[in-house]
């Protein structure tokens, strides 16, 4: 479990505090948009005046989420909270609030786990952590704040997208205790399950049907891709954020050890998510790109074509293999 007198430190300063921001990483996730919603709902409970800020919004495959239409697109002047929270991100360059608004006027708390240097008291990052979500549970507890059935909801989505509905290799034992405890708090999983996977857009699957048409497979067998480029969502009527999850069928396919998704962002532009079975480590391959993430999820941005991206993460992922 995570560091307890980080935790203690976390919670001495919330404690304490009277008005806190809760910022997460631009373009968010399920994790991201849970984690500050779940932080959010514990810390009202406590008394506090929250604001919960994401410069992109959120996603519209998680508005259903209870207490969504609460995070806004800007924050005030950093100077008027008495905290400031920045979640699943290390930095506040993450958040994009960096160009528009300047500097909270003390070291801002960091919550994450991904990796990164702990510089502050009050940063707290731990790779083993299943979910940034994870952290803000036991913090919430350790600030003995009571959650309620929408906060846990909230912290359940977090923990269930980023282990992939608990089937990828972070699913420890702190993941299923916390599943147990949000459980008794008045979640309901078969809910969750069915509004993140029985909800499907049309315009998405059709978005996917284009998706899936790219599928390319090296000689190997080791690495696949897919590929999705702006022609596709005009002709579907979608955004970046319908892709989501995509890259996880390539990497569904046997035999694959990496699963990449390339998605074009400007001319000879890509966003890439690749995903990991677990034998290589894409977070170092995205490392070297400029990105970063996980041992087993990761994403960056490169300026070259397709083809040239697939021959280049193809030479990574087989210099990483065991002989």
């Amino acid at each position: 479990m995570t560091d307890d007198i980080r935790l203690k430190a976390i919670a001495k300063a919330l404690g304490e505090a009277k008005t806190v921001l809760v910022l997460s990483h631009k373009n968010p996730d399920g994790d991201a948009i849970g984690s500050t919603l779940g932080l959010g709902a514990g810390l009202r409970r406590l008394g506090k005046q929250v604001d919960m800020v994401n410069i992109s919004g959120v996603p519209e495959a998680l508005k259903w989420i209870p207490g969504s239409e609460l995070i806004t697109s800007e924050p005030k002047p950093f100077a008027e909270y008495d905290e400031v929270v920045i979640l699943d991100c290390g930095e506040l360059e993450r958040t994009g609030f960096d160009t528009i608004s300047p500097a909270p006027d003390k070291p801002a708390i960091i919550i994450d786990h991904h990796p990164g240097e702990m510089v502050e008291a009050t940063d707290l990052i731990d790779i083993e952590a299943a979910a940034t979500s994870e952290l803000i549970y036991y913090l919430l507890g350790e600030m003995g704040a009571e959650l309620s059935a929408d906060g846990a909801t909230a912290l359940y989505v977090a923990l269930f997208t980023d282990t992939g509905g608990f089937q990828f290799s972070n699913t420890d034992q702190d993941a299923f205790t916390m599943a147990s405890g949000l459980k008794k708090c008045g979640v309901d999983p078969a809910f969750v399950a069915s509004m993140l996977f029985e909800q499907e857009n049309p315009a998405r699957i059709r978005l996917l049907a284009l998706a899936l048409s790219t599928l390319r497979l090296s000689d190997c067998g080791k690495l696949a891709s897919i590929f999705v480029d702006t022609e596709m969502f005009d002709i579907t009527g979608t955004t970046s954020e319908d892709t989501d999850g995509f890259v996880n069928y390539p990497r569904s396919v046997e035999g694959v050890e990496v699963a990449i998704l390339i998605k074009e962002v400007g001319e000879n532009y890509h966003r890439l998510a690749l995903r990991s079975r677990g034998r290589v480590n894409v977070s170092a391959i995205a490392s070297e790109l400029g990105g970063g993430g996980h041992h087993n999820a990761a994403g960056a941005h490169v300026t070259a074509d397709p083809d040239t991206i697939f021959e280049m993460i193809l030479e990574k992922v087989l210099s990483s293999l065991p002989n």
